[in-house]
């Protein structure tokens, strides 16, 4: 695919949006360490609070490997000054008609396997890892009933059976506030309608609906991550 570098007009010459690179892991990395820290679903997984955005780091850093390595289109904003990356977020093309779990092609499980995650029970613990599950488990079994409806009605109309799905959206605590959310967010769904595809995501922050609500987004569903140990379990908005 070709991609622009995409400037923001109320934002000349200090941030661009480029496709993300093998360069850019550990910056995007450290980013989601910072831009999801207070975030009620991984403040659930990962309850402590001096190790969550270090585990964070390192666990974002291979999925967005894996996502590279697999082919999927992401993106960066990068500050022009010192090349920091300061935004980033995902447009996984998701075909609904043939659908299937991360874990369950061999591509995936070697992708995985090669970026380490697999490790991920010995270094973050067993109890983080359950509830890492725990969460991944609900947004699938959240999302599958959309899915299956968006591919009947595909069939029924004759239409493309595939949607864009926006994942891992995040922007600098430091960088909040001037735009830089909208910036990407319009970017993807740029992306998306060049290819005819309609936008979903999910969220475990009550307060990011206003924000997607401002860009044509629609609660549609939400779940309880239930655990008897949690006295206010996160929720997911679809």
């Amino acid at each position: 695919f070709v991609v622009v570098i995409f400037r923001h007009p109320s934002l000349p010459n200090m941030y661009r949006v480029v496709p993300l690179e093998h360069k850019h892991l550990a910056g995007a990395g450290r980013l989601a360490g910072r831009a999801w820290f207070a975030d009620p679903g991984w403040s659930w997984a990962l309850p402590d609070d001096s190790t969550r955005e270090a585990y964070l780091a390192w666990l974002f850093e291979r999925l967005l490997w894996i996502k590279l390595t697999l082919g999927y289109t992401c993106f960066v904003i990068i500050h022009e000054g010192d090349e920091e990356v300061v935004g980033m977020g995902c447009a996984i093309k998701v075909d609904t008609s043939a659908v299937q779990s991360w874990w369950h092609t061999g591509e995936q499980w070697t992708a995985r396997m090669n970026a380490g995650v697999l490790k991920m029970p010995f270094i973050m613990g067993f109890a983080n890892f359950k509830r890492l599950l725990t969460l991944e488990s609900y947004a699938n079994s959240m999302e599958a009933p959309y899915i299956r409806r968006f591919n009947q009605q595909a069939l029924a109309s004759h239409t493309t059976p595939c949607f864009c799905r926006l994942e891992h959206i995040a922007v600098s605590p430091s960088h909040q506030g001037q735009g830089l959310g909208k910036l990407i967010v319009t970017h993807i769904q740029n992306w998306a309608k060049e290819r005819g595809l309609k936008c979903e995501l999910n969220t475990m922050n009550p307060k990011n609906i206003t924000f997607y609500s401002r860009y044509g987004f629609k609660v549609i569903d939400e779940v309880t991550v239930v655990d008897p140990t949690c006295t206010s379990p996160p929720k997911q908005f679809l």
